[in-house]
């Protein structure tokens, strides 16, 4: 094997086990927020991690939640709702809130997570963790490609973005810019020692015993689990 070849076999490899590590931090800050504000209002749904929405991939969206009581509409304070240009009154056909964390915002990224998890029900966030300083906007446009069908239901935002959407606490937040300040450092020992140290436990939907390979999930079925 050739340097280059060797360098980039192990960079990605790298690059795969920071993504490993900040995924699941990131999924147990916004759980943990999200399990905090429940105690406080009954009108906070439960945050799932990693459900087997469509297919029986081991690629599954990272965060998602039921959008009862239109907990997503109340989430979309004015500023917030005009940043990512969302009418929260538009919004009545969304049932499930999707997030899926990527380091890399890149076309053919975006339009692979989109494809799998599009529905004319569903709302995906995609929240990038590499957020280039040049980028003066936190929402980022999709591209244009006739595979999204309903881009309306879709946002490419930044994690601090993310982070204002949620309105996380401060002690959530100050957690969460350390993980990206890690992953921006590729601290990998770092991020593998505060998943060591914070041992919060996720949300899981069960595997459907009735789910065939390579076939979708009712959407309906799904919700239910929740």
């Amino acid at each position: 094997m050739g340097k280059k070849e060797f360098d980039k076999k192990f960079r990605n490899d790298l690059a795969q086990l920071i993504g490993f590590e900040n995924h699941k931090l990131i999924e147990k800050i916004a759980t943990q927020d999200f399990d905090e504000k429940r105690k406080k209002s009954p009108d906070v749904p439960i945050l799932v991690s990693e459900p087997p929405i469509y297919t029986n991939s081991n690629k599954r969206c990272d965060n998602v939640f039921k959008n009862d009581k239109k907990y997503l509409q109340k989430l979309l304070k004015d500023k917030i709702a005009k940043e990512l240009n969302i009418d929260p009154k538009e919004l009545d056909h969304i049932e499930v809130v999707l997030f899926d964390y990527t380091s890399s915002s890149n076309k053919d990224t975006v339009i692979d997570k989109i494809r799998k998890y599009q529905h004319p029900k569903i709302m995906l966030f995609i929240v990038v963790i590499y957020w280039l300083p040049n980028w003066i906007a936190r929402v980022k446009k999709l591209p244009k490609d006739k595979r999204i069908k309903y881009p309306e239901n879709i946002r490419i935002i930044s994690w601090d973005l993310f982070a204002d959407l949620l309105n996380l606490s401060d002690d959530n937040r100050k957690q969460l810019e350390e993980v990206i300040k890690l992953t921006r450092l590729r601290d990998l020992e770092t991020l593998r020692k505060l998943n060591e140290q914070n041992n919060y436990k996720l949300r899981r939907l069960k595997k459907s015993k009735n789910r065939k390979k390579g076939t979708k999930n009712d959407l309906d079925a799904f919700l239910k689990k929740i």
